[in-house]
């Protein structure tokens, strides 16, 4: 938004002087969860395909509505009431704790199953000449599915660098079918918390793009397939500027874990000495 002021000077009005400010946007983040649960921040939205399906992002900050808004279209999915919560120390661990929880209640994930199923995240509002970036993920658990694998991908952006997770799948040599736009994740065995990670988004024109799911269907190197479906992107951040600047390093919370039983804490025996008559 910008403001003309007008300067005047002993009663003396100063033809053709004006002043132009222009107030710039403050920086934001912004979270949004599929599914909600325990683990969710009260100020993530829960666009789904499900209502709402659409409307403003909120400032995790604090809470208040933004100028940018997303809206939640599919074809093909299948509603999935399975999830589970990263590995703590891993990228979505760090990433997304207190935010996002990828366990979550009801509906936490869609699936996505062949050539025709996907899942599209379309973001509007944002600035043209600005930069952004974004992580996502899904995580049906820490289990066996190797063969879960999404491909994730961002079009609509007129520019943008790609910081995806080790454990995931990039253009390559060893990878040929994937393109530069797209990674794939294994999001059925997801318990190294892997990102869709894109930094230095410039939008189009329109401030718009858009990031989609759907099932990978390559081969995974090392012989395994791709398997029967995968996991859209249940849990998303957007923010503000060209590289992440959320935290690198969350603690790991401390859990007392009872070993021996019979015991309280691992302890199994328990001396209370008595003094008379002393403090």
């Amino acid at each position: 938004m910008c403001y003309h002021i007008g300067m005047r000077r002993s009663f003396r009005i100063l033809a053709g002087l004006l002043v132009s400010v222009c107030s710039l946007p403050a920086q934001f983040v912004a979270f949004n969860d599929i599914g909600p649960g325990p683990g969710t921040s009260s100020n993530a939205t829960l666009y789904s395909l499900s209502a709402p399906v659409s409307g403003a992002l909120r400032n995790a900050t604090n809470g208040s509505s933004l100028p940018v808004s997303v809206a939640v279209t599919g074809s093909g999915t299948v509603a999935s009431i399975t999830g589970d919560n990263p590995d703590p120390g891993t990228p979505a661990y760090t990433v997304f704790s207190s935010y996002v929880d990828f366990a979550g209640s009801g509906t936490v994930a869609y699936e996505v199953a062949g050539a025709s199923a996907v899942l599209t995240y379309s973001f509007s509002g944002l600035n043209p000449a600005g930069e952004y970036n974004f992580q996502g993920t899904a995580i049906r658990g820490d289990s066996s599915y190797v063969n879960r694998w999404t491909l994730f991908e961002i079009n609509g952006a007129v520019g943008f660098t790609s910081r995806h997770t080790s454990g995931t799948l990039t253009n390559g040599a060893s990878t040929p079918g994937i393109a530069a736009n797209q990674v794939a994740v294994n999001t059925g065995w997801n318990n190294s918390g892997d990102l869709a990670w894109w930094e230095h988004i410039k939008p189009s024109p329109a401030g718009t793009f858009t990031v989609s799911s759907k099932q990978y269907l390559g081969t995974v190197p090392g012989g395994s397939s791709a398997g029967t479906k995968s996991y859209a992107m249940s849990g998303f951040r957007l923010e503000e500027g060209g590289v992440y600047s959320g935290p690198t390093n969350v603690p790991v919370p401390v859990q007392l874990t009872n070993t021996v039983p019979n015991s309280i804490n691992g302890l199994k025996t328990v001396v209370i000495i008595m003094m008379e008559n002393h403090d």
